[in-house]
């Protein structure tokens, strides 16, 4: 069984939909399932995030799905109007479902949380669900033991670190300007690393970074605060355990799913922080790693499994002329004429490729 990834693909600082995808795909690459083009795979797998370029990728998805008869398992976070906090980007949520409710085969939810918000929401129940917990890329955020360096034993400053590529008022940057008043910086030095609209007099904000330095500065620090309230399952939080960080998290959505009891502590509200940095601080040694963190090997054998569990569901070409049409009235109405140029252009250049290179692709 062989899968070809379909994702919104960035090579410099980017959310963790895409580092997840680079990373799985690999991973699949490594153990034999990943096919060179997508007429060559099984089942293609495609990551429903909330960028105009995903019009592109499902496109392509209708396509594969549509003449080549392929197995469409989708990837899904959110729901997005919960996660950014907004009504109006609730239109993303009701496109997703509606390419799903026509098109998937099966869906990998990425939390309990995601899964039981997003069927609240809309999403369709008659599609074969899964929920399959992320890994963080192995090449940077091997599993590791729980790290405190050797200047944070010896009495040193504590150093505490948070990084989010979002500016989002729900990745918690109110929490920091909190944090930037009450903590005793000769006690602690804190780092926040991504995109803020906040100033602070005593954090220090540095912009967004690949993943390799992400690792390096992980490193570098004892604890990592993560003040984010809505997350599928974090990316970001799943990289600063990896890396043997002590996590302080809130107590929201899916953050009890994904930070293991062994490794930090959770809180119901800022004023906790504080007191729950002291109590780190001083009884480090109790957060020992009791289970031993899963694997991207492991990840991957688990959608490996599901999707083989997973029939195609046959859609005729009138179905999916009818579908298609009625994906383009959705664009149209929820998000404007551009779109829908855009998805038309890309579906003609698309045929047009594959003409002009018999059926080959670049």
């Amino acid at each position: 069984m062989k899968f070809y990834c379909l994702y919104v693909s960035s090579s410099g600082p980017s959310g963790g939909g895409n580092n997840f995808m680079n990373s799985v795909g690999e991973r699949f690459a490594v153990d034999g399932h990943y096919a060179n083009s997508p007429e060559e795979c099984d089942i293609v797998l495609l990551n429903l995030s909330p960028s105009f370029r995903i019009f592109g990728l499902m496109s392509e998805a209708i396509r594969l799905k549509c003449k080549h008869g392929k197995k469409l398992l989708c990837r899904l976070a959110g729901p997005i109007s919960i996660a950014r906090g907004t009504e109006d980007q609730s239109c993303w949520d009701r496109l997703f479902f509606y390419f799903l409710r026509q098109f998937a085969d099966g869906i990998v939810y990425q939390s309990s949380w995601s899964k039981g918000a997003n069927i609240t929401a809309g999403a369709p129940e008659n599609v074969p669900a899964t929920v399959i917990i992320n890994v963080p890329g192995e090449k940077h955020f091997p599993p590791s033991d729980v790290v405190w360096r050797d200047e944070a034993e010896e009495g040193g400053k504590v150093r505490l670190l948070y990084a989010s590529w979002s500016d989002n008022y729900n990745k918690g940057g109110d929490v920091l300007a909190y944090l930037d008043d009450v903590l005793d910086f000769y006690r602690y030095a804190f780092t926040f690393v991504g995109r803020t609209q906040v100033t602070y007099s005593n954090i220090v904000v540095r912009p967004p970074v690949a993943p390799d330095q992400l690792a390096r500065l992980l490193a570098e620090h004892d604890i990592f605060i993560f003040p984010s309230r809505v997350e599928a399952c974090s990316n970001m939080l799943l990289e600063a355990i990896y890396s043997g960080k002590v996590v302080v998290a809130s107590n929201t959505t899916s953050n009890p799913e994904v930070l293991p009891k062994d490794r930090g502590e959770l809180y119901e509200s800022p004023e906790e922080i504080p007191d729950l940095l002291d109590r780190i601080v001083l009884n480090h040694h109790q957060y020992e790693s009791v289970e031993q963190l899963p694997t991207m090997k492991v990840l991957a054998s688990q959608y490996v499994a599901f999707a083989g569990t997973l029939d195609t569901r046959p859609v005729s070409r009138i179905s999916c002329i009818w579908a298609t049409v009625n994906l383009e009235r959705l664009l149209w109405r929820e998000f404007g004429v551009l779109p829908v140029i855009k998805y038309r252009t890309i579906m003609w250049l698309s045929h047009m490729k594959r003409t002009i290179l018999g059926g080959k692709r670049v």
